[in-house]
């Protein structure tokens, strides 16, 4: 899909879905539910593994290091979706 496609299916320019890709912009909670009905939750991309621990996954396809805060969020949207170690 192009940044086109997805400006047209959301309804923005193509310039704010530029934006969104750099980090410059970010779409409404609305647009983000749009953005993950058309492309999933990671953008047709592989599923991120995400740690606390800095140690390596082994044969890991993508490994990602994240902030305290961004562990956070990951820990709430988790528990959220049931996915969590808290979730039940």
């Amino acid at each position: 899909m192009t940044q086109q496609d997805l400006a047209e299916r959301c309804s923005v320019r193509k310039g704010a879905v530029s934006g969104w890709e750099t980090g410059k912009q970010f779409p409404s909670a609305a647009r983000l539910h749009t953005i993950h009905e058309l492309l999933g939750p990671f953008g047709g991309l592989p599923e991120p593994q995400v740690s606390e621990d800095p140690a390596p996954y082994g044969d890991a396809s993508v490994l990602v290091r994240l902030s305290p805060e961004e562990m956070m969020i990951v820990r709430i949207y988790r528990r959220l979706m049931g996915q969590g170690p808290d979730s039940g």
